[in-house]
């Protein structure tokens, strides 16, 4: 997925055709022997934070490539070599400091599955240009390409170095154990790790997810198939860019192409040259939702743009992402030269004599950056964003100020308006991301037991179906996918052709992931009581329940494409308020734990997912996992320091709101009070996430079950709530279909609350361009869906290297904020 976490977990959207949506895919009763069939995929949503948790994923819209890709592993090429990681590496060294600063700024992370194979795929189409030879780059290497990328640039939120790391650097003395423990043992107040305390830091964590994630495969991709739309995206996306690549080489030679080498024995479907695939956001932001297209099971086309469209020529693609990326990389350059700096923000509002809009941060920051974001996510969450923006920025925070309860400057988080609103938006962020997680606790029990009992013929609590039998796997109705009534996904016909798909070998071996496993932990526990001085006892507790909460959050990513690590993240700290009453610093370690290991397992998921479409064996995927990983810890490490040095953290520039969250729920549950009324506004707020939350969910679901009933030929005026065991509350249709598409995201708002207005209005602006061109107006309209989604992609990485070079120069002149 190209994945955007808010807080770790905010939605992410892309632009496909403006039909947002979310795969509500959860096991199927085959009691309802109902065929998997085509539904309107229904947009659901993540949760924020700068770990802004939020991972945007992007799950290709037409039938999946389970039904056509190669799916067995050649024997002679496995796609582990020197330079497809080392190209991997490079790619996610520019994505790991993009994520830094935009992580440091506003909690927003991308994963960049999508990014980083498109542009490996760019960069050695480029070097094959320049040698005038093939370089016989392929599917497998590509996947082994994008796995490195995507784990060298998640690893600033893995690690928490947008996160917990500042939290522990904004730490008092009040704040810490009475046992006086600091980093030096000595009772210091902040927590600032030196260069080898925060590769200490890092290493601790960087391990743990990967070495869970092989199990978890087994479990929730060979045996349950769970679709993980983004890695389902990427693995389409792949295969597209390769058999373009094989198809114009064949022409050139006057052949036709052969197989990939990454499969053998699936015939790869032909399209005409330049087809793009068609993608669609698999979370957060939603359009309307309406019954498929008629082309939604031809796999894959240019869903806008035709033959002459934006879209359709590859080097029209490349040369649009080159001048995305300059324009951004410029623009920011230039706006932070001394006599340029007037470009970075205008006082619009001040200009038509509104004065003090500019005190609360309405201003117009034209943020390439930031922007591309906007465009990423979609209409549902950006236009929630700026709904939270309005609530909070232009009405809540001066009013909580004249009366009182905050003083100072508004952007103050600790005495301002800022510090006294992060309180109800965080509130509703836990509820809408806890609301969500108990719908999913809720399905996956329904779904089993539906699956149990059609199985053995009977309810599992009966004295036929008891404990001496075996458990079976559920297995999932395939809700979420693009086939025909009737027809059967590779999946199924691995399972016909007795199940060659599920073991590609080689796998990864017991004996590794389990003494990897061993020695992470012991790392992970002695580094951490090493650095923070956390007792021994509850950093296992806390591995322990990273481990355990790990499977919670995959399952979701698996069904829902939103890896809810924020609200697992606070869930650990909840547990940690009990296990280690008053202790802040145990709080924020245990956090952070339990986000790494819930983090890495995700997306590792998701990379599992891709190779296993493509027939990519998971042990060199592995290989590459373990190797970036390790190589990924100094350059996280250095891109932090970097903007550490080049700007104060929190500061104006990088105010670090995510480390603000964890620590004010830190502070609380150890026995610390909220400002004057805002436990009240946290309490309404949290109601309201909840409800907005269950009610989105319930339309949601209503409306797939109708869409479902519709093409399985039934009555489809009403749709039910069959997946949560209530096949007797009915919904009627229209106001399922509504309400799901225009209920707000309730993360999406929260975040709107909590980050300065002026960073959410260039979001809404790249909102607004895709709702314009899915009205087929506006300066996107032309553009294909892969063509939007380079074009994002451009502005964001321009920005996030533009900020890179800025860094470099205020560090290498001293005309630094930081220390």
């Amino acid at each position: 997925m190209v994945g955007e976490h808010f807080d770790g977990d905010v939605g992410r959207e892309a632009p496909p055709r403006l039909n947002y949506a979310q795969h509500q895919h959860h096991f199927g009763s085959a009691a309802r022997r109902r065929p998997a069939t085509s539904r309107p995929a229904v947009a659901m949503q993540a949760e924020p934070g700068a770990d802004a948790d939020e991972h945007i994923a992007l799950t290709a819209v037409h039938r999946p490539p389970d039904a056509t890709m190669p799916r067995t592993a050649s024997p002679n090429h496995h796609g582990l070599t020197t330079r497809a990681v080392a190209a991997g590496i490079a790619v996610g060294s520019i994505l790991c400091f993009s994520n830094t600063y935009f992580g440091l700024q506003t909690g927003w992370v991308t994963m960049g599955s999508l990014q980083s194979a498109i542009l490996g795929f760019g960069l050695f189409s480029l070097a094959a240009s320049c040698c005038n030879r093939a370089l016989g780059f392929d599917e497998a290497e590509n996947v082994v390409l994008q796995t490195s990328a995507v784990v060298t640039a998640t690893m600033p939120l893995a690690a928490g170095l947008v996160s917990i790391v500042p939290a522990l650097s904004m730490l008092e003395p009040a704040d810490l154990p009475h046992d006086g423990h600091g980093a030096d043992g000595g009772g210091a107040a902040a927590i600032v790790f030196g260069p080898v305390g925060l590769v200490l830091w890092t290493a601790t964590l960087c391990l743990l997810g990967v070495f869970l994630a092989p199990p978890l495969r087994q479990q929730v991709i060979v045996r349950e198939k769970l679709q993980f739309p983004s890695g389902t995206a990427t693995a389409n996306v792949i295969r597209v860019l390769h058999s373009h690549a094989r198809r114009a080489a064949a022409a050139a030679a006057g052949a036709s192409p052969g197989p990939s080498r990454a499969g053998s024995g699936a015939a790869t479907p032909q399209r005409p040259p330049g087809a793009l695939p068609h993608v669609r956001s698999a979370a957060v932001l939603g359009g309307p939702v309406g019954p498929p297209r008629a082309d939604a099971h031809d796999l894959p086309t240019t869903a806008r743009g035709g033959e002459g469209g934006a879209g359709a020529d590859p080097d029209s693609t490349w040369r649009l992402l080159g001048r995305c990326f300059a324009g951004g990389f410029m623009y920011t350059v230039a706006s932070h030269l001394p006599r340029l700096g007037w470009m970075r923000s205008f006082d619009v509002l001040g200009w038509v004599g509104v004065g003090r809009a500019a005190a609360w941060g309405w201003v117009l920051q034209p943020s390439a950056g930031y922007i591309g974001q906007g465009i990423i996510m979609g209409p549902r969450t950006g236009f929630s964003m700026l709904g939270g923006a309005v609530v909070a920025w232009a009405v809540v925070g001066p009013l909580v100020t004249a009366a009182g309860w905050a003083r100072g400057d508004p952007g103050d988080w600790k005495e301002g308006a800022a510090g006294w609103l992060l309180w109800p938006a965080m509130a509703a962020m836990l509820g809408d991301t806890l609301t969500s997680l108990a719908i999913f606790v809720l399905k996956q029990a329904v779904a089993l037991r539906r699956s149990r009992t059609d199985r053995w013929g009977c309810a599992p609590d009966t004295p036929s179906c008891s404990a001496h039998v075996p458990a079976p796997t559920p297995r999932r109705r395939q809700s979420g996918s693009s086939k025909l009534p009737g027809e059967k996904g590779a999946d199924a016909q691995a399972d016909d052709r007795g199940g060659e798909v599920a073991h590609v070998h080689p796998e990864v071996p017991t004996w590794v992931w389990v003494s990897g496993l061993a020695a992470s932990t012991v790392l992970c526990v002695g580094g951490q009581h090493l650095l923070v001085g956390t007792k021994i006892y509850e950093l296992v507790a806390a591995v322990a329940f990273g481990a355990m909460v790990s499977l919670l959050a995959v399952r979701a990513l698996g069904e829902t494409d939103i890896n809810p690590v924020s609200g697992i993240g606070k869930l650990s700290q909840l547990v940690f308020a009990v296990l280690a009453p008053g202790n802040v610093v145990a709080n924020l370690a245990a956090g952070a734990i339990a986000e790494a290991a819930a983090t890495q397992a995700g997306e590792m998921m998701q990379d599992f997912r891709a190779a296993h479409l493509l027939g990519i064996a998971p042990w060199p995927q592995f290989v590459a996992m373990a190797i970036s990983c390790v190589v990924s810890v100094p350059i996280a490490c250095a891109a932090y320091s970097l903007c550490t040095w080049a700007w104060q953290v929190p500061g104006p520039e990088l105010p670090a709101p995510t480390a603000a969250i964890w620590l004010g729920m830190a502070r609380l549950l150890s026995g610390g009070a909220m400002p004057t009324g805002a436990a009240t506004a946290a309490l309404i707020a949290g109601v309201l996430g909840s409800v907005n939350q269950l009610a989105h969910s319930a339309a949601a679901d209503a409306a797939a079950d109708a869409a479902d009933r519709g093409t399985a030929g039934l009555p489809a005026a009403e749709g039910s709530l069959d997946a949560w065991g209530m096949p007797g509350v009915r919904v009627p249709t229209p106001l399922a279909r509504t309400c799901a598409t225009w209920l707000p995201s309730g993360v999406g708002a929260a975040a709107g609350a909590y980050l300065p207005a002026r960073f959410t209005i260039p979001r809404v602006i790249g909102a607004a361009m895709v709702f314009l061109r899915s009205r087929e107006r506006g300066p996107l309209r032309a553009l294909g869906d892969q063509a939007v989604l380079v074009l994002a992609s451009g502005l964001v990485l321009g920005e996030g290297i533009g900020a890179l070079v800025v860094a470099v120069g205020r560090a290498a002149t001293g005309n630094a904020d930081g220390a």
